[in-house]
């Protein structure tokens, strides 16, 4: 992977970032309904800490893998 390759990507890493950051704010200014489904489709602290930590795992992989 290539300097240029591994930017172009981070640019979606940070969007998913943002994403996951975003989603209790979102929830709070959707109304307690938005947030009843997302924990019942297993939103929570913890699952949030998972998908960064994820994310971080990834980042470190992509950078790497630079040529």
């Amino acid at each position: 992977m290539t300097v240029k390759e591994f930017n172009e990507w981070l640019n979606k890493y940070n969007g998913a970032f943002c994403f996951v950051h975003a989603m209790d704010k979102a929830m709070d200014n959707a109304g307690g309904k938005a947030r009843h489904y997302m924990v019942c489709s297993g939103w929570s602290d913890e699952m949030k800490s998972t998908l960064l930590e994820a994310l971080e795992a990834l980042r470190e992989k992509k950078k790497s893998m630079i040529d």
